[in-house]
């Protein structure tokens, strides 16, 4: 199975379209671009605020943020919801990847059972999104980056070994995990 991931990087408009893949999340914002079948979030009433998904995505996020947005948003309550918790023995014994969007999506298409996962938007670097200057509360430096992508290349070489291979992919070339 393939799965393409879609994060919200400067380098997003350069993702294909869905043709060729099984199943696609969006990370947070990026669900606006694309239609996804699950939106990986795990700031929830931010990211509720700022995005406008395209149709009506499965919700991936924690027990208490899903409560959260039932609380404060109802249309909330319109979509599906899977417990990204609900992935933390499947894959990885450390729950490292469930400090940012990006790597919680990772492991969540990889529970899914794509053995192909491909990002795209997930540059990493830098302080701008796809459309322009990061969002409202939005921590984007450097030492956020580092810390992202170490766990990004710990959680691809553990999937690796379970014949899960993951690519960082960008404008006019990919980078294996």
């Amino acid at each position: 199975m393939r799965a393409q991931i879609l994060c919200p990087g400067p380098s997003l408009p350069a993702a294909p379209s869905r043709d060729g893949y099984d199943v696609v999340l969006g990370v947070n914002r990026a669900v606006g671009v694309a239609p996804c079948d699950y939106w990986v979030m795990l700031d929830g009433a931010l990211v509720w605020r700022i995005s406008r998904p395209v149709g009506h995505p499965v919700i991936v996020c924690s027990h208490s943020m899903h409560k959260e947005l039932w609380d404060n948003y109802l249309d909330s309550r319109d979509h599906k919801w899977l417990d990204a918790m609900s992935f933390k023995d499947k894959y990885c014994t450390s729950m490292e990847w469930a400090i940012f969007s990006a790597t919680t999506a990772v492991i969540c298409a990889a529970s899914l059972g794509a053995t192909q996962i491909d990002m795209w938007g997930a540059d990493m670097a830098g302080t701008r999104e796809f459309d322009g200057p990061m969002p409202e509360r939005a921590t984007r430096n450097e030492a956020r980056w580092e810390r992202e992508a170490r766990i990004l290349d710990r959680i691809s070489n553990h999937l690796w070994t379970r014949g899960v291979k993951v690519e960082r992919k960008g404008v006019g070339h990919a980078h294996p995990v």
